[in-house]
């Protein structure tokens, strides 16, 4: 699969934030993992409108401890999906993606690969066959260490490739949890980047605070968005000419713009003059054959110029 330039956005999560997420993860026994992803499972949800997602995450690979200190590269990864529907709690959510984890970890040494041949996927050098997003937790790991007399030091790829829509990146830290949030730049602006990773810190701290709320009820948006669609992009008023009628109003058309289309019907069209003239026509032949102001006259037409033209 090819890879695109990426971009970064992040926060860190600190204070009392950070003291109340680590209490809601003791209450529900899940880990810090666990929990971002369910809360990321929902956001994906809310903005696709879909309830059914799939997001991968790594795994370290190393599931026998003559592993742990050997050099080279065992990371596998999982797919996770799950059905955030809008009526459910978010706690019993939470439960759900910690069952899901669970069970997901028990095969992590199944290889990744080997997963999408047996699918049957169809692929696409352009995207992943199974999700378009990943979610990858670390814990906190220094950025140095020294074996014997050389020192070895993590370099940081300032031009970063992203190799799917974009993926959320969580490290715990002793200073808290920094989220990085890496996007195509070929899908996505900064701005609508850092716009999503808000939406997704708002969520955040709603979960913390209601946990056991449904997640229907769960806010993204902060409330200068919120007053930004319900009063300034729905402030549409406008003013208009007063017209007693629409046959006056379109006398009125005739008058100033008498020869732009007013009506087109397939390889036919009137303009507003021509219009005006017809109706016209129609009226004084209605009016000789003795109907009155406010009496009902019936239309039986079929879709034409004429049909428009007696209305």
């Amino acid at each position: 699969m090819k890879g695109h330039a990426g971009g970064k956005v992040s926060f860190t999560l600190i204070g009392d934030d950070m003291a109340e997420l680590e209490r809601l993860t003791m209450e529900t026994e899940t880990t810090k993992f666990m929990l971002l992803m369910a809360v990321y499972h929902v956001f994906l949800s809310r903005y696709s409108g879909q309830e059914d997602i799939i997001v991968g995450s790594p795994v370290a690979g190393r599931f026998h401890s003559d592993l742990q200190e050997m050099i080279g590269m065992f990371v596998n990864t999982i797919g996770l999906r799950s059905q955030p529907a809008g009526h459910k709690r978010f706690i019993d959510f939470l439960t759900e993606v910690k069952a899901l984890s669970l069970q997901a970890f028990e095969y992590q040494e199944y290889p990744f690969e080997k997963l999408i041949e047996n699918l049957q996927l169809p692929r696409d050098s352009s995207r992943h066959p199974l999700f378009q997003t990943v979610l990858v937790f670390e814990e906190d790991q220094t950025d140095s260490f020294r074996a014997g007399d050389i020192q070895f030091v993590s370099l940081h790829d300032p031009n970063p490739i992203e190799k799917f829509d974009f993926t959320l990146f969580a490290k715990q830290t002793k200073s808290g949890l920094h989220i990085t949030l890496s996007y195509d730049l070929q899908l996505f602006s900064e701005e609508t980047a850092k716009r999503m990773l808000q939406h997704f810190r708002t969520l955040l701290s709603r979960v913390i605070e209601q946990p056991m709320g449904q997640i229907c009820g769960l806010e993204i948006l902060q409330d200068e968005e919120k007053v930004q669609i319900s009063e300034i992009f729905n402030n549409t008023k406008t003013n208009y000419p007063v017209y007693p009628s629409i046959h006056a109003c379109i006398e009125e058309q005739a008058k100033i713009a008498s020869q732009r289309p007013a009506l087109v019907f397939k390889d036919q069209s009137l303009t507003y003059d021509q219009l005006n003239r017809k109706a016209n026509q129609l009226a004084r032949v209605i009016s000789r054959s003795g109907v009155r102001s406010d009496e009902i006259v019936g239309i039986i037409a079929h879709h034409s110029l004429e049909m428009v033209v007696g209305m």
